[in-house]
């Protein structure tokens, strides 16, 4: 009975996708979203033949950037997300990236 208790508490401590909470779940999923669509996009299209190799390496750099985050936000790495807002603002200017990072490290700074 005890061993069972011990592991139900284990499991409530442990940081995994399911606790979190909806907002950063919802994030984690749109950005799986877009950048699935976007290697999509990139790969399958006419206009992208021309320069085939540099976005076959957009979009293993945004499948590994998009590993990273789920894996820091998933953790609640404060450190790694506010690198990773860090690399959103500096080399792709986005923005709203940027800013919905730094909201999630002061998220998971408070936990």
């Amino acid at each position: 009975m005890n061993k069972e208790k011990a592991l139900d508490e284990q499991r409530i401590n442990e940081w995994t996708f399911v606790n979190l909470n909806i907002w950063r779940q919802t994030y984690i999923v749109l950005m799986w979203v877009v950048a699935i669509g976007m290697s999509y996009y990139l790969l399958t299209s006419e206009e992208t033949l021309d320069n085939r190799n540099f976005f076959i390496g957009l979009a293993v750099y945004e499948g590994i950037r998009s590993l990273w985050v789920t894996w820091a936000i998933v953790k609640r790495n404060a450190s790694h997300l506010g690198f990773l807002a860090f690399l959103s603002l500096l080399p792709n200017f986005n923005i709203i990236s940027f800013i919905i990072i730094l909201v999630i490290r002061n998220t998971t700074k408070k936990e």
